[in-house]
Protein backbone atom coordinates (compact mmCIF):
# COMPACT_ATOMS: atom_id res chain seq x y z
CA UNK A 1 0.00 0.00 0.00
CA UNK A 2 1.14 3.53 -0.99
CA UNK A 3 2.01 5.93 1.96
CA UNK A 4 0.30 9.71 1.84
CA UNK A 5 2.11 12.42 2.49
CA UNK A 6 0.85 15.64 3.54
CA UNK A 7 2.70 18.57 1.51
CA UNK A 8 1.74 22.25 1.62
CA UNK A 9 -0.67 24.28 -0.59
CA UNK A 10 2.32 25.88 -2.69
CA UNK A 11 4.42 22.78 -3.25
CA UNK A 12 0.64 20.64 -4.23
CA UNK A 13 0.50 24.11 -6.75
CA UNK A 14 3.85 23.58 -7.87
CA UNK A 15 3.62 19.91 -8.61
CA UNK A 16 -0.02 20.21 -10.55
CA UNK A 17 2.12 21.84 -13.32
CA UNK A 18 3.88 18.32 -14.19
CA UNK A 19 1.19 16.19 -13.40
CA UNK A 20 -2.20 17.92 -14.13
CA UNK A 21 -4.28 15.22 -13.44
CA UNK A 22 -3.69 14.36 -10.02
CA UNK A 23 -6.50 14.49 -7.39
CA UNK A 24 -6.27 16.33 -3.91
CA UNK A 25 -7.59 14.69 -1.11
CA UNK A 26 -7.98 17.08 1.88
CA UNK A 27 -6.53 16.22 5.42
CA UNK A 28 -10.06 16.65 6.98
CA UNK A 29 -11.98 14.66 4.92
CA UNK A 30 -9.52 11.96 3.97
CA UNK A 31 -8.90 8.52 6.51
CA UNK A 32 -6.79 4.87 5.84
CA UNK A 33 -8.53 2.17 4.37
CA UNK A 34 -9.84 -0.33 7.11
CA UNK A 35 -9.13 -3.20 4.44
CA UNK A 36 -5.90 -1.66 3.57
CA UNK A 37 -4.56 -1.18 6.79
CA UNK A 38 -5.50 -4.23 8.15
CA UNK A 39 -3.74 -5.69 5.18
CA UNK A 40 -0.77 -3.48 5.49
CA UNK A 41 -0.53 -4.30 9.37
CA UNK A 42 -0.90 -8.64 8.94
CA UNK A 43 1.92 -8.43 6.55
CA UNK A 44 4.32 -6.53 8.96
CA UNK A 45 3.00 -9.20 11.54
CA UNK A 46 3.97 -12.06 9.34
CA UNK A 47 7.12 -10.72 8.15
CA UNK A 48 7.84 -10.33 11.76
CA UNK A 49 7.03 -13.90 12.56
CA UNK A 50 9.24 -14.80 9.58
CA UNK A 51 12.00 -13.03 10.63
CA UNK A 52 12.16 -14.51 14.15
CA UNK A 53 11.55 -18.27 12.45
CA UNK A 54 14.82 -17.62 10.72
CA UNK A 55 16.73 -16.43 13.63
CA UNK A 56 15.93 -18.94 15.66
CA UNK A 57 16.69 -21.35 12.30
CA UNK A 58 20.25 -20.26 12.31
CA UNK A 59 20.45 -19.78 16.76
CA UNK A 60 20.17 -23.35 17.05
CA UNK A 61 23.19 -24.06 15.32
CA UNK A 62 26.54 -22.44 16.75
CA UNK A 63 28.53 -23.93 13.43
CA UNK A 64 25.80 -22.04 11.21
CA UNK A 65 25.90 -18.48 13.36
CA UNK A 66 30.05 -19.03 12.55
CA UNK A 67 29.24 -19.74 9.22
CA UNK A 68 26.52 -16.68 8.55
CA UNK A 69 28.82 -13.86 10.04
CA UNK A 70 32.47 -15.26 8.19
CA UNK A 71 33.31 -12.87 5.76
CA UNK A 72 36.74 -14.37 5.05
CA UNK A 73 35.53 -17.25 3.14
CA UNK A 74 37.21 -20.70 5.17
CA UNK A 75 37.40 -21.48 9.22
CA UNK A 76 40.50 -19.76 10.46
CA UNK A 77 43.87 -21.53 10.92
CA UNK A 78 46.05 -22.19 14.50
CA UNK A 79 48.80 -22.06 11.97
CA UNK A 80 48.34 -18.55 10.49
CA UNK A 81 48.43 -17.04 14.07
CA UNK A 82 51.36 -19.39 15.39
CA UNK A 83 54.48 -17.43 16.05
CA UNK A 84 57.50 -17.78 14.48
CA UNK A 85 60.23 -19.91 15.84
CA UNK A 86 63.06 -18.24 18.20
CA UNK A 87 66.01 -17.34 16.13
CA UNK A 88 69.88 -18.31 17.54
CA UNK A 89 70.40 -14.23 18.56
CA UNK A 90 67.05 -14.83 20.42
CA UNK A 91 67.74 -15.15 24.66
CA UNK A 92 65.61 -16.18 27.05
CA UNK A 93 65.71 -17.69 30.46
CA UNK A 94 62.63 -19.80 30.43
CA UNK A 95 62.45 -22.67 27.71
CA UNK A 96 60.30 -22.23 24.85
CA UNK A 97 57.23 -25.26 24.91
CA UNK A 98 57.70 -27.79 22.76
CA UNK A 99 56.19 -27.93 19.02
CA UNK A 100 53.23 -30.29 18.63
CA UNK A 101 54.22 -33.70 16.27
CA UNK A 102 52.64 -32.13 13.79
CA UNK A 103 54.31 -28.67 13.42
CA UNK A 104 57.99 -30.57 14.55
CA UNK A 105 57.47 -32.55 11.08
CA UNK A 106 55.90 -30.11 9.00
CA UNK A 107 57.94 -28.47 5.88
CA UNK A 108 58.98 -25.04 5.70
CA UNK A 109 55.15 -24.23 4.35
CA UNK A 110 52.20 -24.90 6.12
CA UNK A 111 48.78 -24.83 5.05
CA UNK A 112 46.49 -22.08 5.58
CA UNK A 113 44.50 -25.02 7.15
CA UNK A 114 44.59 -26.96 10.17
CA UNK A 115 44.28 -31.01 9.99
CA UNK A 116 40.79 -32.07 9.00
CA UNK A 117 38.08 -32.25 6.57
CA UNK A 118 36.74 -29.74 4.29
CA UNK A 119 33.96 -28.73 1.89
CA UNK A 120 33.89 -26.20 -1.20
CA UNK A 121 30.30 -24.63 -1.62
CA UNK A 122 30.00 -22.05 -4.26
CA UNK A 123 29.85 -18.41 -2.95
CA UNK A 124 27.05 -17.44 -4.92
CA UNK A 125 24.28 -20.02 -2.96
CA UNK A 126 26.01 -18.83 0.18
CA UNK A 127 24.98 -15.13 -0.54
CA UNK A 128 21.62 -16.49 -1.21
CA UNK A 129 21.18 -18.15 2.11
CA UNK A 130 22.99 -15.24 3.88
CA UNK A 131 20.47 -12.77 2.10
CA UNK A 132 17.75 -15.47 3.12
CA UNK A 133 18.62 -14.94 7.01
CA UNK A 134 18.98 -12.01 7.06
CA UNK A 135 15.86 -10.42 4.64
CA UNK A 136 12.40 -11.87 5.88
CA UNK A 137 10.97 -10.95 2.26
CA UNK A 138 13.95 -12.99 0.47
CA UNK A 139 12.82 -16.20 -0.86
CA UNK A 140 13.97 -19.30 0.81
CA UNK A 141 17.30 -21.02 -1.32
CA UNK A 142 16.97 -23.87 -3.03
CA UNK A 143 19.30 -26.45 -2.33
CA UNK A 144 23.03 -25.86 -3.53
CA UNK A 145 24.37 -26.65 -7.08
CA UNK A 146 27.23 -28.06 -7.10
CA UNK A 147 27.16 -29.47 -10.62
CA UNK A 148 29.01 -25.84 -11.32
CA UNK A 149 31.98 -27.64 -9.87
CA UNK A 150 32.36 -30.47 -12.55
CA UNK A 151 34.10 -31.13 -15.74
CA UNK A 152 31.35 -31.48 -18.68
CA UNK A 153 33.37 -33.51 -20.73
CA UNK A 154 34.61 -36.48 -17.70
CA UNK A 155 32.57 -35.42 -15.03
CA UNK A 156 35.52 -35.36 -12.44
CA UNK A 157 35.70 -32.69 -10.10
CA UNK A 158 36.98 -29.08 -11.49
CA UNK A 159 38.79 -27.10 -8.62
CA UNK A 160 38.89 -23.29 -8.57
CA UNK A 161 42.06 -21.52 -9.42
CA UNK A 162 41.15 -18.97 -6.51
CA UNK A 163 41.26 -22.13 -3.84
CA UNK A 164 43.95 -23.99 -5.34
CA UNK A 165 46.14 -21.05 -4.91
CA UNK A 166 44.91 -20.36 -1.63
CA UNK A 167 45.90 -24.06 -0.73
CA UNK A 168 49.39 -23.87 -2.39
CA UNK A 169 50.62 -20.80 -0.11
CA UNK A 170 50.21 -18.60 -3.50
CA UNK A 171 47.02 -16.38 -2.26
CA UNK A 172 46.86 -15.62 1.56
CA UNK A 173 42.94 -15.15 1.20
CA UNK A 174 40.37 -17.49 0.10
CA UNK A 175 38.22 -14.50 -1.18
CA UNK A 176 41.55 -12.34 -1.99
CA UNK A 177 42.31 -10.98 -5.85
CA UNK A 178 39.46 -12.50 -7.33
CA UNK A 179 39.22 -12.01 -11.35
CA UNK A 180 37.95 -13.11 -14.39
CA UNK A 181 40.38 -15.91 -14.56
CA UNK A 182 39.37 -17.25 -10.63
CA UNK A 183 36.84 -19.83 -11.70
CA UNK A 184 33.64 -20.57 -9.71
CA UNK A 185 34.14 -18.65 -6.21
CA UNK A 186 33.87 -20.86 -3.70
CA UNK A 187 34.35 -21.13 0.20
CA UNK A 188 35.16 -23.02 2.36
CA UNK A 189 33.32 -24.80 4.92
CA UNK A 190 34.20 -27.14 7.91
CA UNK A 191 32.58 -30.75 7.86
CA UNK A 192 30.69 -29.69 10.82
CA UNK A 193 29.64 -26.43 9.33
CA UNK A 194 28.38 -28.48 5.98
CA UNK A 195 26.98 -31.53 7.71
CA UNK A 196 24.44 -28.50 9.88
CA UNK A 197 23.84 -26.61 6.45
CA UNK A 198 22.96 -30.31 4.80
CA UNK A 199 20.26 -31.12 7.58
CA UNK A 200 18.60 -27.62 6.18
CA UNK A 201 19.45 -27.71 2.36
CA UNK A 202 20.00 -31.59 1.53
CA UNK A 203 21.98 -32.05 -1.63
CA UNK A 204 23.52 -35.81 -3.57
CA UNK A 205 26.87 -34.13 -4.17
CA UNK A 206 29.79 -32.74 -2.50
CA UNK A 207 33.52 -31.59 -3.35
CA UNK A 208 35.84 -32.37 0.05
CA UNK A 209 39.32 -32.51 0.68
CA UNK A 210 41.91 -33.41 3.75
CA UNK A 211 44.40 -32.02 5.63
CA UNK A 212 46.25 -34.62 6.55
CA UNK A 213 47.45 -34.32 10.14
CA UNK A 214 50.76 -36.42 9.64
CA UNK A 215 52.49 -34.28 6.72
CA UNK A 216 49.78 -31.52 5.86
CA UNK A 217 49.33 -32.84 2.81
CA UNK A 218 46.22 -31.58 0.83
CA UNK A 219 43.83 -34.50 -0.81
CA UNK A 220 41.04 -34.33 -2.50
CA UNK A 221 38.22 -37.08 -2.31
CA UNK A 222 37.61 -37.18 -5.68
CA UNK A 223 40.54 -36.80 -8.58
CA UNK A 224 40.34 -33.68 -9.65
CA UNK A 225 40.19 -33.32 -14.10
CA UNK A 226 43.62 -32.63 -15.08
CA UNK A 227 42.91 -31.30 -18.86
Amino acid sequence: MGRRKTIEKRAWRALRRFYPEGKAFKVATTSECPQCSRKDREEKERLEEERKARDAELAASPSLTTLFARRTGCPPSSFAAAAPPPTASTSSSSAAPAPSAALAAAPAFLPPLDPGLYHLLPRCWLTTWRNYIRDPKAPRPRAPDLSLLLCEAHGFPLIPPHISSFLDGEKKGVLSSLNGRSGVVCEILSVEEWEELMKIFPTDYCLKFSVDPEDLSIAWSTPPCER
